[in-house]
């Protein structure tokens, strides 16, 4: 998978930073993101269970664990020879590491931003997010002091891998989660997993059910989606814990799944590679789109003006020489004047139709999309995608027209935008089939419980 991450960074290098250092239009993956190793967010209601599995993955006791909230914080987990941790604003000021664009979320989160370095061998191939575990407040009017729907949002847009926790005692019914599930795991169905833990706790088959319909009940109110994803459910062997009445083999196996798509994240990771290069460069295309259409409208309004002034220019003139009463010593400074007045006649009009036009589109950002929508004969299956992106650029791509200025908008080269065109739709598709070619190769028939699935050292109880 290295080979297709080199490829991509190659041709988003040599193909497409200059368009978006013309065009003002950051925001692609950096190199560093790319060859990052692969993520896994970790996210679920408080005492949910979310560390314990952390800790049960990694094979140690790493992340706090409890019945009551253990841990306010966003916790980094990567691989590194020492154990060491690192406060978030020394995470946010080292590039190297790909957390600057946190910073943007102010130094109240920062104080709940870490990372822990472990030096445990399943951390080689995919660094974990834990996070806070959601619950409602007393208070209504109760705040973290910081975005936390942003943060999370900004974690899913990098992850390779959602894990969206519940546990039997809050099935789906923290506003929190709901309000994160539907807002900040938006557009990320592909990566999300959806865990229903501790089915242990569980000593009724009945009351099983009931929880288990509760959370799909819970899930199917704030869908946008027929369908209910796969729920995993599971929990975490314990040792010296009673036996369960429920068949616990196929609860055993759905762990093991679990862990084993941690561990083949990197081909998760290569898939989501391609899929966020894919998007940015519909978005560029899209931002492109608009300010060339708005650089080709100012050419032609400048164009007709400036022939209208010539034409005026020139039967003026006609007039002047041929007809006119004016003595011929001075036709030839009448006719100065008169084309330095139609310079200036059409300069004048083509800075004040410049300035309308501006304000329209900086006053009306739907109609813009509509006009090329039109223009770009984009009324077919892709006019919704478009659209939903450019309620998400939309706002930039005005910004870039206002700090430009119209008058010095760039051009998309032909062999540019030919460029671009053919990777998406020969090279990005070839790409694609080779990651899923290796995801079927690695897809083996249901693993046998591993070392890590053996009961736990300890008995403690999960936390958030």
């Amino acid at each position: 998978m290295r080979e297709i991450v080199q490829e991509v960074n190659e041709f988003l290098s040599r193909a497409v930073d200059p368009i978006q250092a013309r065009f003002l239009f950051q925001g692609r993956p950096s190199e560093a993101t790319l060859n990052d190793t692969p993520m896994v967010l970790m996210l679920g209601n408080h005492s949910s269970g979310k560390s314990s599995f952390i800790n049960h993955f990694i094979g140690e006791d790493v992340q706090l664990t409890g019945m009551a909230p253990t841990d306010e914080d966003f916790t980094v987990l990567r691989f590194g020879p020492a154990e060491k941790e690192r406060p978030g604003s020394s995470l946010v000021s080292n590039p190297e590491l790909g957390y600057e664009g946190l910073s943007q979320f102010g130094p109240r989160f920062l104080s709940h931003l870490k990372m822990k370095v472990v030096p445990a061998e399943r951390l080689r191939a995919v660094s974990l997010v834990d996070t806070p575990g959601m619950i409602d407040s007393a208070d209504p009017e109760a705040h973290r002091g910081f975005d936390f729907k942003g943060v999370v949002r900004w974690f899913a847009e990098r992850a390779d891998l959602i894990m969206l926790f519940f546990d039997p005692e809050r099935p789906g019914t923290t506003a929190e989660t709901l309000q994160v599930y539907t807002e900040s795991l938006r557009d990320f169905d592909h990566k999300l997993m959806v865990v229903m833990n501790k089915v242990d706790q569980f000593r009724k088959l009945s009351d099983f059910a009931r929880c288990y319909g509760n959370l799909c009940w819970n899930l199917g109110k704030v869908m946008r989606t027929k369908d209910l994803p796969l729920i995993y459910v599971t929990y975490l062997p314990v040792e010296g814990a009673p036996p369960s009445p429920l068949p616990m083999e196929e609860f055993d196996l759905s762990r093991a799944q679990l862990i084993r798509k941690m561990e083949q994240t990197s081909l998760q990771r290569a898939d989501n590679i391609l899929t966020d290069v894919s998007v940015y460069l519909d978005r560029l295309m899209l931002h492109t789109q608009v300010l060339s259409g708005a650089q080709r409208w100012r050419a032609g309004v400048k164009g007709r003006l400036y022939a209208a002034a010539a034409l005026a220019l020139g039967l003026g003139n006609l007039w002047l020489f041929k007809a006119s009463a004016v003595e011929e010593g001075l036709r030839p400074l009448y006719a100065a004047a008169g084309a330095a007045a139609a310079l200036a006649l059409a300069q004048g009009a083509l800075a004040a139709l410049t300035r309308a036009k501006e304000a329209w589109y900086q006053r009306s950002p739907e109609r813009v999309f509509e006009r090329l929508a039109t223009e770009q004969r984009v009324r077919n299956e892709r006019y919704e995608h478009l659209k939903a992106h450019w309620a998400l650029i939309g706002p930039h791509t005005l910004r870039a027209l206002r700090e430009l200025g119209m008058a010095r908008l760039p051009k998309l080269k032909r062999r540019e935008a030919l460029e671009v065109a053919r990777w998406v739709e020969t090279r990005l598709p070839e790409l694609r089939r080779a990651v899923h070619l290796a995801e079927d190769a690695a897809a083996l028939p249901p693993p046998a419980l591993s070392a890590a699935d053996a009961p736990a050292p300890s008995a403690a109880p999960a936390e958030s």
